[in-house]
């Protein structure tokens, strides 16, 4: 039996971050997953270190809207129906968070988080050697209709609020920031903050290996077995079996999975999204990540080719594919930009969201040395190394610097 100070639970980001934080505290830390650092949540997101996310997911309040994505014939949601009963109880707690009140506890909880994300990102890059992934070019959201860009101005007036910039891009003018575009769109908005990656696996994989190269225990074992055993957390893996006082769950849309055998029923819901890699018929047909709102789409420049990815789809864990935005909208976005043929695989995963649309962040309620670190969103890769950081601060009795207590489990009861 190995004993170590903590074992984090999860490769991703977030718990690669969160591992890195530890060790460098001195702390004698193992790293597990099941798979190689960065190939879940992780690796398929749209790579955008967001500074700009000020508003949660929200219930749709508008009629048409509602018939539009109960229809499931709507490009930005896709449902598959044996999930409606476990469903619709997370659905009523997103519309009971989806009024002014959530929005606005979302962004107070967010804000001190995102103020710091980049700065965090850059520093933890330059230790693992991973800077030259970054690009500073921002990114656009274009939106196609009025309606659509009215919608979005609730997240302009919170941005006047704290003084974030942001450019207003009528029409046609989009074509000044993305030449070869061709979209008509109503209005856009480009975010010049927002950082950007040319591959978010790889900003993780970067993270795990300068872990282990720094002397913590990078090792494959499943988070099914972990069990507590006289006051210690105990798993098997492929390094042998390991104890420590401390374990951190960072498993993202596996979470639940393993903390209700310990009695914690959080309302976590996984939305999955896919992405498929487009190779460019010219050279840099696209100069930064632009999402097309009313279409729910992203694409991204990346090292693999412009990177395509869909909204949302509720599905249950481990349902086969069905990618249907994605085959709808690989027209869209041929016909918007010089793009030829799919390049590699097409990805599926999952997003963990709780209602509220912020993570969990902070001790266990109920066992000594158990703390979460997941239910990210569409936040995960914007938030993980600040957090991992802020987490590693708390669990090592440090002045904090931010307030995670809007992220606790106490808001849950």
């Amino acid at each position: 039996m190995r004993k170590l100070d903590t074992l984090v639970l999860g490769a991703g980001i977030a718990g690669a971050s969160t591992a890195q934080a530890l060790l460098a505290r001195g702390q004698n830390v193992a790293l597990l997953d099941r798979r190689e650092p960065g190939r879940e949540t992780s690796y398929g997101n749209a790579g955008i270190v967001e500074v700009d996310g000020l508003e949660p997911i929200v219930f749709p309040r508008d009629p048409l809207a509602l018939l539009r994505y109960a229809s499931n014939r709507s490009l930005q949601t896709h449902y598959h129906w044996r999930i409606l009963p476990r469903l619709l109880p997370w659905l009523l707690a997103l519309w009971r968070a989806s009024d002014e009140d959530g929005e606005e506890r979302f962004f107070r909880a967010v804000h001190p988080l995102m103020s710091r994300a980049l700065a965090a990102h850059r520093e933890l890059a330059r230790q693992t050697g991973a800077l030259d992934l970054y690009r500073d070019r921002g990114w656009i959201r274009m939106y196609r209709s009025a309606q659509s860009y009215h919608a979005a101005e609730p997240v302009l007036a919170r941005a006047d609020s704290i003084g974030m910039p942001y450019e207003l891009i009528e029409g046609e003018a989009l074509r000044d920031y993305e030449p070869l575009l061709d979209a008509r769109p109503y209005r856009s908005l480009y975010w010049p903050q927002s950082h950007t990656v040319a591959s978010p696996g790889e900003v993780t994989a970067a993270i795990a290996r300068h872990f282990a190269a720094s002397g913590g225990l990078l090792a494959r074992g499943d988070a099914a077995g972990l069990r507590q055993v006289a006051g210690e957390w105990r798993l098997d893996s492929d390094a042998g079996p390991l104890s420590a006082a401390r374990v951190v769950v960072c498993l993202g849309p596996w979470s639940m999975d393993l903390l209700r055998r310990f009695g914690y029923r959080y309302p976590l819901q996984s939305i999955r999204g896919y992405h498929s890699h487009l190779r460019p018929t010219v050279d840099e047909p696209l100069q930064r990540p632009l999402v097309d709102v009313d279409n729910g789409m992203l694409l991204s420049p990346m090292r693999d080719g412009v990177r395509l990815t869909t909204a949302f789809e509720f599905a249950h864990h481990g349902a086969p594919m069905t990618p249907v935005q994605l085959q709808r909208l690989l027209p869209v976005a041929r016909r918007m930009l010089p793009l030829g043929e799919e390049v590699g695989e097409r990805w599926v995963g999952s997003r963990p969201c709780l209602p509220d649309s912020l993570p969990l962040v902070g001790a266990a309620p109920r066992h000594a040395g158990l703390w979460l670190h997941f239910g990210h969103c569409y936040l995960g890769f914007t938030l993980g190394p600040l957090l991992g950081e802020q987490l590693a601060r708390q669990i090592c009795d440090e002045p904090a610097g931010v307030d995670l207590a809007p992220l606790g489990a106490a808001r849950f009861g």
